[in-house]
């Protein structure tokens, strides 16, 4: 059933993985740079001090294009308007304080810039991927979710994905499916359901 289909799901599921992992290697990189204190990179870009960050102090401090800093809005925040500081720790902080190497070259100047576009490279090439297997003859979202909710309980967990990704001939620890699961878990429960599923999968436009 939809076998090459499946496999293109499974192979932007695998994209997402490794970008969502990449997020997390210049977090802890930048977590860990000397120097490193998250008010004050949220300071400067919120010159003003509002309390809250919008396109135009993307576009004023990164020389991000409108579109690219309206991206990067919708990335980190709730409201996809503006980013308070609640929302920007999560964006720049990991989740767990793990220890990463630094080279002498790699500063707290070079890598926040870094990071904010690679949120933004990160949605741009989603979205190519996404509006590519959407387009296809043979999808279906709702038959998709149904092949990996083999169960049929209306959710989609971190087992039910583990098997599907191994069909698929993607044998992922228990970690990188938690990762996956996490990228698109609104609420986190750590299942999707239907509507979350579709985001893992429909583009924004």
């Amino acid at each position: 059933m939809m076998t090459t289909c499946t496999f293109a799901v499974a192979k932007l599921f695998s994209f997402v993985i490794s970008e969502e992992r990449d997020l997390a290697i210049l977090k802890g990189f930048l977590y860990t740079c000397p120097g490193f204190d998250a008010r004050e990179l949220f300071s400067s870009l919120d010159k003003q001090g509002r309390g809250y960050i919008t396109k135009h102090d993307a576009m004023r401090k990164l020389s991000f294009t409108e579109d690219e800093s309206l991206v990067l809005m919708k990335k980190l925040s709730c409201s996809s308007s503006r980013v308070i500081f609640k929302e920007f720790v999560k964006a720049v902080v990991p989740n767990r304080r793990e220890v990463s190497r630094t080279s002498v070259e790699q500063t707290v100047e070079t890598l926040f810039p870094r990071l904010l576009r690679k949120y933004v490279d990160y949605y741009y090439e989603l979205e190519r991927k996404k509006v590519e297997l959407t387009g296809r003859a043979d999808f279906s979202m709702f038959e998709m979710f149904q092949l990996i909710d083999k169960e049929g309980r209306r959710v989609i967990d971190l087992e039910s994905l583990s098997d599907f990704m191994a069909s698929q001939s993607y044998l992922l620890s228990s970690e990188d499916i938690y990762i996956l699961l996490n990228a698109f878990d609104n609420d986190k429960d750590h299942k999707w359901n239907l509507l979350e599923f579709s985001l893992s999968l429909l583009p924004d436009s």
